[in-house]
């Protein structure tokens, strides 16, 4: 039994609606406020979201913002679909078949593959346009999100008109807006996940892949869970990267430094022999 906790309409801070293409635009990546909105909106019912960036919300952060607010964690993750294209085309042919979905749709970095130089920008427009229209017959029997990232580059004042033209409303997130608006404890320094917890349970993923390790590659899993616990706050104060992203950049930069020790240690042990032979 799905047990919910919390889960009023007034909890999502978006238009979500049907009959409703709403345009999301974000300064930065967001991936915590999107983490937490895909929960709040998979407690309600099934979701389909494409990921048009690299990114997509880590299995382990839904679980925690989940049982913030049920019970039944597991059989709620069954409610996200997730897919991710490769290609403008793909994502084409995902939006133009997105009818036999259910529930909201989501586009996660919708301009993101249009940015790709090897396709004829008049191209890439048309699939833009084509995009739009297909959105705007989905809208008519569910709620249709597009996020956008702000970015800099010449594209995107070119692409971004274009998608705000079929848009029904069009909004600007300031950053972190749907982290204040759905975790306000989390922006005042309350959140229950710390630095610590959060090295903890990367620590722990760690653990459970070294239980299928040969003992002597266990204590080399075992060492990158103490540099983990290590860095536990730079993993959790880079916002810009997933946790397990951060936690390989740590484990990298520890790994850096072990060798540099060592070539060090050998540099001084041939100098040593070498000043030793010079003088005999």
């Amino acid at each position: 039994m799905n047990t919910l906790l919390n889960t009023t309409n007034a909890s999502i801070p978006l238009s979500i609606q049907s009959n409703h293409l709403l345009v999301a635009i974000t300064e930065g990546k967001e991936r915590r406020g999107l983490t937490e909105l895909i929960a709040r909106l998979a407690l309600k019912a099934p979701l389909y979201f494409i990921a048009g960036g690299a990114w997509v919300p880590d299995q382990d952060d839904l679980r925690v913002s989940l049982g913030r607010h049920t019970t039944d964690v597991d059989g709620t993750l069954d409610n996200p679909h997730l897919t991710r294209p490769t290609t403008c085309l793909q994502l084409l042919d995902l939006v133009a078949n997105a009818d036999v979905e259910s529930g909201p749709l989501l586009i996660l970095d919708f301009l993101n593959l249009f940015y790709n130089v090897d396709v004829e920008i008049s191209r890439r427009i048309q699939i833009i346009e084509q995009c739009c229209k297909h959105l705007q017959r989905i809208k008519l029997s569910r709620p249709v999100v597009v996020f956008i990232q702000q970015t800099a580059r010449d594209e995107y004042g070119l692409f971004f008109p274009i998608v705000a033209s079929f848009a029904d409303e069009t909004v600007e997130l300031q950053r972190d807006f749907l982290l204040q608006a759905l975790l306000p404890e989390v922006v005042m320094g309350k959140d229950l996940k710390s630095s610590r917890a959060l090295a903890d349970k990367l620590k722990a993923k760690i653990n459970f892949i070294a239980q299928i390790l040969p003992p002597a590659d266990r204590l080399i899993l075992k060492q990158f869970g103490e540099w983990i616990l290590k860095h536990g706050v730079e993993i959790a104060n880079a916002t810009n990267l997933s946790p397990t992203e951060a936690a390989l950049a740590m484990i990298t930069l520890e790994e850096h430094k072990r060798i540099d020790r060592l070539i060090n240690d050998v540099e001084n042990w041939m100098r040593e022999v070498d000043e030793s032979i010079a003088r005999k």
